[in-house]
């Protein structure tokens, strides 16, 4: 079982994803400019927590490569 934290930050759109074998479990997501630093961390924190999961439990994390404003 691959459980796989997303996150993608090189678009408009900021968003964070969990994945398990390629099903969807949880994501969050806002489409605004320049909000990205403030939403990244409260939207990691909040799908980790709504999954009842610890950091060392995830097998790989998945970050888009930009360019982006954040990337």
């Amino acid at each position: 079982m691959s459980l796989i934290l997303q996150i993608e930050t090189s678009t408009t759109s900021c968003s964070v994803a969990l994945a398990q074998n390629g099903q969807v479990l949880s994501h969050k997501s806002i489409n605004q400019r320049n909000i990205h630093a403030e939403v990244i961390t409260v939207f990691i924190d909040e799908i980790m927590a709504e999954n009842d999961l610890k950091f060392t439990e995830l097998d790989a994390v998945a970050v888009s490569s930009g360019p982006g404003s954040y990337t």
